[in-house]
């Protein structure tokens, strides 16, 4: 996977702003931007397997595409034969590297006849128009929302997927005070004359959340490598602290659901 990503990166910088088709690798650039189509079978919690049979997981896939990601300076276009790439979103940490800067692939399980069928389409359209959303139009047949077959998830998406999942998961009341508890403890044997409470803790490590979102967003981003990015993505903490709000709550709710509830 490696040695592909390295050689993908190579071929980039080489071909930037123009075409270029690799076929063992599927890739094509089309002006600065690049579409890498990846024919595999998906294992949400493992991996995913190539055809030729190599296996790779999403650990390391993630940091392969970065690589290519930032050789296209954050242009890079995912195309995959199968869907889960939600599985992509929960491998993401909130101190790596966007792995692409959109993802398309189907909703469901397809036969293979019908994703060739459907992705020559897509590619017919890309080369015709050079426009992504008239392909994506084609590669959906005209079909919208919940109809549509192909999903389209963008690095934003990612992004907030990221944040409300560390923050449902390390930020509630319940770990908040667990995180502090084990600070307490740590503080305790340093002997120190001033010991601050457990909410004093914890307001402290909310205090800092934004300065690690904007840090996150710097690198996720790659805003450090690339200045034109902090135009082209504009995340805002507290739009995303609200969604995780909300997940928090609507998960909370679908646990007070029991059969035969109204």
């Amino acid at each position: 996977t490696r040695k592909v990503s390295r050689l993908a990166v190579r071929k980039c910088k080489q071909s930037r702003g123009a075409w270029n088709v690799q076929k063992n690798y599927h890739c094509m650039t089309l002006r600065s931007s690049l579409i890498w189509y990846i024919s595999i079978h998906v294992f949400p919690n493992n991996g995913l397997t190539l055809a030729s049979g190599e296996s790779i997981t999403w650990q390391e896939m993630k940091i392969s595409l970065a690589e290519i990601n930032e050789a296209t300076r954050f242009n890079l276009i995912v195309c995959i034969s199968a869907c889960y790439g939600g599985s992509l979103a929960k491998a993401l940490g909130t101190n790596d590297r966007a792995p692409c800067w959109a993802l398309v692939g189907p909703k469901e399980a397809m036969y293979p006849d019908d994703l060739l069928s459907d992705y020559t389409g897509f590619y017919e359209e890309i080369f015709k128009t050079q426009s992504g959303s008239v392909a994506l139009k084609r590669l959906n047949k005209d079909l919208a929302g919940n109809d549509a077959k192909y999903f389209y998830t963008t690095a934003e998406w990612f992004f907030e997927m990221v944040w409300i999942n560390y923050l449902r998961a390390y930020c509630t009341n319940e770990t908040l005070n667990k995180r502090a508890n084990e600070m307490l403890k740590k503080l305790r044997k340093g002997n120190l004359k001033y010991l601050p409470s457990r909410n004093e803790i914890k307001n402290d490590i909310l205090r800092r959340h934004p300065d690690s979102f904007t840090n996150s967003k710097e690198i996720f981003f790659m805003m450090d490598l690339f200045q034109e990015n902090r135009d082209r993505f504009l995340v805002d903490y507290e739009n995303i602290l609200q969604k995780a709000h909300e997940a928090q709550r609507s998960a909370s709710r679908d646990r007070q659901v029991t059969p035969g509830s109204p």
